[in-house]
């Protein structure tokens, strides 16, 4: 265990590296270890399908069974963390970093019951250093919190122009004697 801990920590310390390329894909082949020998023993999804709903008494022996001395412990923490790399200085790491931990920690949408996900991401939120003491947030926690904010507010701006869209098809429709809504628009803008 000694040896493969040095061996991770040694991969994690390439997330600092100068090269962008490097960087990105340390953090993503840590986040596929730590989805395949931390998450997906615990969560039982071995087959390879689209898992089955989670009782209760299989989301409490999840959640408490925690393994003291596991190696890829320190992952979700930095992979949080890399979501605070500018764009300055790496432009695409905050979207690597997203489909990190949409598509590999949590394990992919096509293959994991949405229980199995949300039993996951509790196991992200309790891995150590994601969440600080109580004077302190964690930076891991700082950006899970903007990220979950930001789709928020896009699926709740992207809802409401589906709805308006559809409103102005419905009622602006050709033959039913109203404009088009390309008409309806640049009329409203006029007004």
């Amino acid at each position: 265990p000694a040896g493969e801990l040095s061996l991770v920590a040694a991969v994690g310390d390439r997330v600092k590296s100068k090269h962008l390329t490097e960087r990105r894909d340390s953090i993503t082949g840590l986040a596929q270890l730590f989805h395949q020998h931390s998450v997906r023993p615990r969560l039982g999804d071995g087959d390879g399908g689209v898992g089955d709903a989670m009782e209760v008494s299989d989301v409490m022996r999840v959640l408490t069974n925690v393994e003291e001395n596991d190696v890829f412990a320190f992952v979700p923490k930095l992979v949080f963390e890399c979501g605070f790399y500018t764009d300055a200085a790496d432009p695409d790491m905050r979207n690597r970093i997203v489909q990190i931990v949409d598509d590999v920690l949590l394990g992919p949408a096509d293959k994991s019951h949405p229980d199995q996900r949300a039993v996951g991401l509790v196991l992200l939120l309790s891995s150590p250093g994601v969440h600080g003491t109580d004077s302190e947030t964690s930076n891991a926690l700082s950006w899970l919190k903007t990220i979950l904010r930001q789709r928020s507010r896009l699926q709740h701006s992207l809802s409401r122009y589906l709805d308006l869209r559809s409103s102005l098809k419905n009622l602006h429709a050709p033959g039913k004697g109203g404009q088009t809504s390309e008409e309806y628009l640049t009329t409203d803008a006029k007004a």
